[in-house]
């Protein structure tokens, strides 16, 4: 019907009937270093939200914890990608090993008036850096030879304020290593494949705020 059961069960010796009606109490517990919190909060949890949480015997031994929750058919509004708007046209390059990537934003932001070019790889990109002045750089995280995060390090030695109006992407899980690095430099990396309108808005942030 209107709602969802989640059971979970276990098969050990179970609670004493006796303790079943309060171990959703706060703090009340059997074990000997426990804090009596854990159903507790899980309850008042599922009654906040409309819901409830039981504790029952399992048979032939056990113990059946049941969260009940309504479900609740709610319509979110669509919210299309907003085009970003920028004063000035942008000479921008974009590094990916993935031809059809580099081509699509290629054409998306040659349309909205951009001069972009492109790379496949971080050495030749590094290169074009050197000889060429450009406003923003969309580099994938990971490419044959020179990564992007090395790109963006050499690049620095060359132009250092281009630094601040890279932008990576990627289409794998990043690394603890390479989000500690995000991070600590402010980058932002979007996840393929990349919605041309973010991609739109993620240029004009960087450029505003570089």
């Amino acid at each position: 019907g209107d709602t969802v059961f989640i059971k979970v069960m276990d098969n050990g010796p179970g609670i004493p009937e006796k303790d079943r009606p309060r171990v959703i109490e706060p703090f009340f517990t059997t074990k000997p270093k426990g804090t009596g919190l854990g159903l507790a909060f899980c309850h008042n949890v599922a009654i906040a939200h409309g819901g409830s949480l039981t504790v029952e015997a399992a048979e032939p031994r056990g113990t059946v914890v049941t969260l009940a929750m309504k479900i609740e058919a709610t319509e979110f509004p669509q919210q299309e990608s907003k085009p970003a708007h920028i004063d000035r046209k942008l000479k921008i390059l974009v590094v990916d090993d993935e031809v059809a990537l580099t081509e699509s934003f290629s054409e998306a932001l040659t349309l909205q008036g951009h001069k972009v070019e492109t790379e496949s790889d971080g050495a030749s990109a590094l290169n074009r850096i050197s000889e060429t002045e450009f406003d923003v750089v969309v580099a994938d995280i990971r490419m044959p030879g020179m990564s992007g995060i090395e790109l963006y390090q050499n690049a620095g030695s060359i132009c250092p304020g281009l630094r601040e109006r890279f932008i990576f992407v990627s289409g794998e899980p990043l690394s603890d290593a390479t989000e500690t690095f995000l991070n600590r430099h402010s980058a932002p990396c979007l996840v393929k494949p990349v919605d041309i309108g973010v991609l739109r808005q993620a240029i004009e942030q960087r450029i505003l705020s570089s």
